[in-house]
């Protein structure tokens, strides 16, 4: 059975459309994992980071995804987060000015089990996820109720699309 993630849009006037198009963001992808990335997530990588920001009205200056092992993940999550588990993605912000700068891991392989767990296609967990990334970079998170709706909705907006859940 499936269960549809519940959105309630909050109304957040669309940024300036001039704003954002020349927009120069200092973006690498270094995969670390020994796992393989769907070219079309590399294509769409820079794409999605002007769309961030055009929805967020936040800009960034450099973003560094990493694709990592589950190990290193789990290290990372133990010695930054206190939970010695495997988490899907984690957020680390460079500096507290805008515009924002940071650094984001993903875990390949928990990627593709979460793919797999929600019926979704790898990549669009992958964009997921790096969408994820960069909203909590952006200071957005999901601890309290009203925030999850919120972090929901910039995903759902960025994305165009919601999250299924089996």
């Amino acid at each position: 059975m499936l269960i549809r993630l519940r959105l309630i849009l909050i109304l957040i006037p669309p940024a300036p459309p001039s704003r954002f198009k020349n927009m120069a963001v200092d973006f690498s992808l270094q995969n670390i994992s020994g796992g393989r990335v769907p070219a079309s997530f590399k294509l769409n990588a820079r794409r999605i980071l002007k769309r961030i920001a055009k929805v967020t009205r936040k800009k960034f200056s450099t973003v560094s995804l990493v694709l990592v092992k589950t190990q290193t993940i789990r290290q990372l999550n133990a010695v930054y987060r206190h939970r010695p588990k495997v988490t899907d993605v984690l957020s680390f912000t460079y500096k507290q000015s805008q515009p924002m700068a940071g650094e984001i891991f993903i875990c390949l392989a928990q990627a593709k089990r979460q793919a797999k767990a929600f019926g979704t296609n790898f990549n669009n967990e992958l964009e997921f996820l790096f969408v994820h990334g960069c909203l909590h970079l952006l200071g957005y998170d999901h601890i309290k109720s009203r925030d999850r709706t919120v972090m929901e909705t910039m995903e759902y907006r960025v994305l165009g699309r919601g999250r299924l859940a089996k």
